[in-house]
């Protein structure tokens, strides 16, 4: 899953809510070396597991509404 979002503050409470959900993710960040890792750590990660959207998307509104 990509998930892109230009607001620090709205990018912490994503990072909290997916942490909370169990869902694996790793956030962009840091000079350009730590990226490169952040990068090759996802692409060597990359699945595309059977999820349920209005499972995902129920939990998760529910959690962003806490």
């Amino acid at each position: 899953m990509l998930v892109f979002c230009q607001w620090e503050d709205l990018k912490k409470h994503i990072a909290e809510t997916l942490e909370t959900m169990g869902v694996p993710h790793l956030q962009l960040s840091g000079n350009i070396y730590k990226r490169s890792d952040i990068l090759r750590r996802f692409q060597d990660r990359i699945t595309f597991p059977h999820l349920s959207i209005a499972s995902y998307s129920s939990k998760m509104q529910r959690e962003i509404q806490r």
